[in-house]
């Protein structure tokens, strides 16, 4: 039994992983604040036409993160990987898999457990982590700032005193896209006393201590590394 945000999830066993292999989202555990998921979810928990879902995650210490030749970076993060098929119409399509390897012909019922596992993992990633920036977000700011095409403003950004602490950048349209002259806007920022979050608007959203947490420790990692 694998306990998430609070909810006792009953799942069956997977040849290819397990809810030990997901444990880094129990957030009853410090790993829940030390990891990061494809949270625009570009290639995670979409269910492909085949009935493929996959899960990509990844620590957000660089130094923990795989070194894999085969895994393809999103937006500049490799990320751990963790796949399984499972379709009525042809069992011989079923499948799990982890990294760079896959285990084929599967039965229906192994099938199934692996892609409930992640499917199940899927529906509580909302509510765990932070919803305004991934760490793909911060390495393409980063990326920007080394290339010259984003300014940063060292005042600023990853002042611990600031209300919304993180990266701000200057440029000559305000957070609204009003013309002005290199004014100071919020980038990617995070308020952890009220629990709220910012994503290059001046939109505010809410969120809960777990994911004040989240936004936090990757903002930390990111304001170490500039």
């Amino acid at each position: 039994m694998l306990y998430l945000q609070g909810i006792g999830l009953a799942l069956a066993e997977c040849p290819c992983f397990s809810t030990d292999d997901l444990n880094f989202l129990d957030t009853t555990r410090m790993e829940a604040r030390v990891v990061d998921i494809d949270i625009h979810r570009k290639w995670s928990c979409k269910t492909d036409e085949s009935g493929k879902i996959s899960l990509r995650w990844a620590y957000i210490d660089p130094e923990r993160r795989t070194k894999s030749r085969f895994v393809l970076p999103v937006d500049g993060v490799k990320y751990n990987l963790h796949t399984a098929r499972y379709s009525l119409e042809d069992p011989s399509k079923n499948l799990c898999g982890s990294e760079d390897w896959l285990m084929g012909d599967l039965t229906a019922q192994d099938a199934k457990s692996c892609f409930d596992l992640l499917k199940d993992t899927c529906e509580i990633l909302d509510d765990v982590l932070c919803p305004c920036f991934s760490l793909g977000d911060l390495e393409l700011a980063e990326d920007r700032i080394v290339e010259g095409e984003l300014i940063l403003d060292e005042g600023v950004s990853c002042n611990a005193d600031s209300t919304f602490y993180g990266l701000y950048q200057k440029s000559n349209y305000n957070s609204l896209g009003d013309l002005c002259d290199m004014c100071t806007t919020p980038l990617l920022t995070v308020n952890a006393e009220q629990g709220g979050c910012m994503n290059g608007s001046d939109i505010v959203y809410k969120i809960n201590e777990i994911q004040t947490l989240h936004c936090l420790r990757m903002m930390n990692d990111a304001c170490a590394a500039l």
